[in-house]
């Protein structure tokens, strides 16, 4: 979070579920001045990052930032990510090695044309990171493709599963990063 402020981004809408009143708290607590939006998914048990990205996207009509909440990246690759012009970036990093649990990205060129844990590790180009710079048409065209696939609170989806499902449509570009400049902290 504050390397995202550090670059200048906000607001920051922040979705939470499990224990949502200590992480309100302590991000109100270390940036009190700042403008930082909670949204709640009460269906957090039951649901994956699909209804997080719903929840997080919401109306929006401008671009967005997502980051999953496990992910911490430097304040080099943010800063190369909001440079870039390109509008649809997924930080993609070619540098680690991969595994069964990683989520795997293959490439044309710069263009992503393949996302999931389900690529072969000799097949994957990169590991995504879970760090996208999306568009506002790209977001809303995700967000109501997450929406038509999920339309209760019982069943789990995964974000990337219908971002890889829309590739064919969706023109996301890789920006590489190298494996120090991110990392998911739930995982070596």
């Amino acid at each position: 979070v504050s390397t995202m402020f550090d670059a200048g981004v906000q607001p920051i809408r922040v979705v939470v579920g499990f224990k949502a009143a200590d992480i309100q708290s302590r991000l109100l607590a270390d940036f009190p001045m700042k403008p930082v939006v909670f949204v709640t998914k009460d269906s957090y048990q039951s649901t994956d990052t699909a209804a997080s990205f719903v929840l997080g996207a919401g109306e929006l009509k401008q671009p967005l930032l997502m980051i999953y909440a496990d992910t911490m990246i430097a304040p080099s690759a943010m800063f190369q990510l909001l440079s870039d012009p390109r509008p649809n970036l997924l930080l993609v990093d070619k540098t680690r090695s991969y595994s069964l649990m990683d989520i795997k990205v293959t490439l044309d060129q710069d263009r992503v044309v393949g996302l999931s844990k389900g690529i072969s590790v000799d097949a994957a180009h990169g590991e995504s990171t879970c760090v996208y710079k999306l568009n506002a048409s790209c977001a809303r065209e995700l967000s109501e493709e997450c929406r038509r696939r999920q339309p209760d609170d019982r069943s789990s989806l995964w974000f990337e599963t219908v971002l890889a499902d829309l590739l064919p449509k969706v023109d996301l570009r890789a920006l590489h990063c190298t494996s120090d400049e991110w990392c998911e902290i739930d995982q070596p």
